[in-house]
């Protein structure tokens, strides 16, 4: 069953073929930064054995509205902070611009 099985991409392998698609939550402040909430979201289908996350959506304009803040390099933490957490559980992640 192919679903389970790992697959590569450009170098990098991931653990089997079932992917989180990115999602709207609103899980974050206003100004995008990070909450506990939006990462107990991501490290529950970490657990759930998911290979590849795609976190979003993102903004990359300070004026926009709702999203995960990358607009800036005082983001990186915050961003480290999703990425940290899907590693934990080797799944792999792209951010949705």
């Amino acid at each position: 069953m192919k679903l389970f099985e790992p697959i590569e991409f450009g170098g990098m392998e991931i653990k089997n073929r079932i992917v989180l698609p990115a999602v709207g939550l609103n899980y974050t402040t206003p100004d995008g930064r990070v909450t506990d909430k939006l990462l107990r979201f991501y490290e529950e289908r970490a657990k759930g054995g998911i290979g590849f996350a795609v976190v979003g959506i993102a903004k990359i304009e300070p004026h926009f509205f709702g999203g995960i803040a990358a607009h800036s390099d005082e983001f990186i933490p915050d961003l480290k902070k999703i990425a940290d957490v899907f590693h934990k559980y080797d799944v792999k992640c792209a951010l949705q611009l």
